[in-house]
């Protein structure tokens, strides 16, 4: 779309979501790491991110040649829904073994 409020409703609901997601993540990985073990794997958990967006970035470079962009975009999207949708149906998602009163206990 051209629509420039169109494009900023957008980027306002992904800023938003990102945003609620990181915080969501942060807490995952303080909640279920033991605290000895925190910096290490939130390291770790960054350099995976970062050292795999050159590769998603070409990846995604090479597929919008052979495939439509507006089609790669759509199926990016729901290729994860389905897997976790999948995942949930066929109860391959696993309860942590730790509580919430647990949480940053070594």
């Amino acid at each position: 779309t051209n629509n420039p409020w169109a494009i900023g409703a957008g980027l306002a609901i992904y800023g938003a979501l990102i945003g609620i997601g990181m915080v969501i993540w942060g807490t995952v990985l303080q909640e279920h790491v033991p605290l000895e073990m925190l910096g290490r794997v939130a390291s770790l958990d960054f350099f995976i991110s970062i050292a795999f967006m050159p590769l998603s970035i070409a990846l995604t470079g090479i597929l919008s040649r052979h495939i439509d962009t507006h089609t790669l975009f759509i199926t990016s999207g729901l290729v994860p829904l389905a897997t976790a949708a999948l995942l949930a149906a066929l109860g391959q998602l696993r309860m942590p073994r730790k509580t919430l009163g647990e949480a940053g206990k070594a």
